[in-house]
């Protein structure tokens, strides 16, 4: 997408955009990917100031109505390990269909989040790195 303009411009949209598509479940999009500034995303700021956001920001996506009336899921994850050999990287699943707290005792990494939402959507892999990748199929009741 980045290298076609006219579908960028179309479909990569400010993070402001979204508070307005929130309004009604018919105009939020059906595929949501949020990347938050390098400060909020605790990569350039403190660990507050990525709580802060998420505290702001989680209760208007939980608030609405495609929240509240669809089958949504949402994941939320870090790109930064916790500096081990284990190379240990904490997601949260969210969602009517999630096992409320669970833990999985599988190993995942990225390329298995990327599965997941591959599969779900029925797309193909792009690469043999997801395509290869253990989906995420434990989280779901």
């Amino acid at each position: 997408i980045r290298t076609n303009s006219t579908r960028c411009k179309a479909h990569d949209v400010p993070y402001t955009a979204l508070a307005t598509d929130l309004t009604y479940a018919s105009t939020t999009p059906d595929f949501v990917y949020i990347s938050p500034n390098l400060c909020n995303d605790m990569h350039s700021c403190s660990i507050g100031t990525g709580d802060t956001w998420l505290k702001n920001q989680l209760p208007k996506i939980f608030n609405s109505p495609a929240w509240t009336t669809e089958n949504s899921v949402l994941f939320l994850t870090w790109d930064e390990d916790d500096f081990t050999t284990t190379n240990q990287v904490a997601t949260v699943v969210i969602g009517p269909s999630a096992k409320a707290g669970y833990r999985s005792t599988t190993t995942y990494n990225h390329y298995g989040l990327l599965h997941t939402i591959e599969s779900s959507w029925g797309l193909a892999a792009l690469t043999s790195n997801d395509g290869g990748a253990t989906k995420l199929s434990d989280f779901w009741r």
